[in-house]
């Protein structure tokens, strides 16, 4: 087995990743790539979004006056709860399905399931762009903050690319 890390994933962009990497999880076994699936998964909960978080509260105590700030916030909290859903849904139902080697394009569940975590990915562009058009962007915090929220997007493109291109591959 190997992890999100060992990957390279996280320091990666998407290009250097899709090229560097992708040969490693394309001949994967189907429990490597839902191992790396899952630690992405462990990363985003457990590291990446509580940074993301830290960085919010503190861009929020140094801007107390701004109030878009905690409006932003509060539509991270919301991205976060669903996305802690999707995760989830995809370890309880999507990968013991593509661990069974069934015929993946057969199953209606599984389809729609897969194509369920289209809708996250904008969201967090939509928080970006508010932040991008804040007044204080170039404060070294507010820097952080965004450099950490578009990594995390590039993450998880990252990480939806694996699953339509990885996990949908018949074995």
């Amino acid at each position: 087995m190997f992890g999100i890390h060992q990957l390279n994933h996280s320091q990666s962009n998407s290009s250097s990743f899709l090229s560097n990497e992708l040969a490693l999880l394309l001949n994967a076994s189907p429990q490597t790539v839902v191992d790396w699936l899952t630690d992405a998964h462990h990363t985003f909960e457990h590291e990446t979004i509580p940074r993301i978080e830290q960085d919010f509260l503190n861009l929020i105590r140094l801007f107390p006056n701004t109030p878009s700030l905690p409006v932003i916030f509060n539509l991270f909290l919301k991205f976060q709860m669903e996305m802690k859903l999707h995760m989830e849904i995809e370890e309880q139902k999507i990968y013991p399905v593509f661990l069974q080697q069934v015929t993946l394009e057969s199953n209606r569940e599984f389809n729609e399931l897969m194509h369920s975590h289209e809708g996250s990915e904008p969201f967090l562009e939509e928080i970006i762009a508010l932040l991008e058009r804040s007044s204080f962007s170039e404060n070294p915090f507010f820097q952080i903050l965004l450099s950490r929220l578009k990594q995390f997007e590039n993450d998880l493109r990252d990480h939806a690319w694996v699953e339509d291109h990885v996990l949908l591959l018949p074995y």
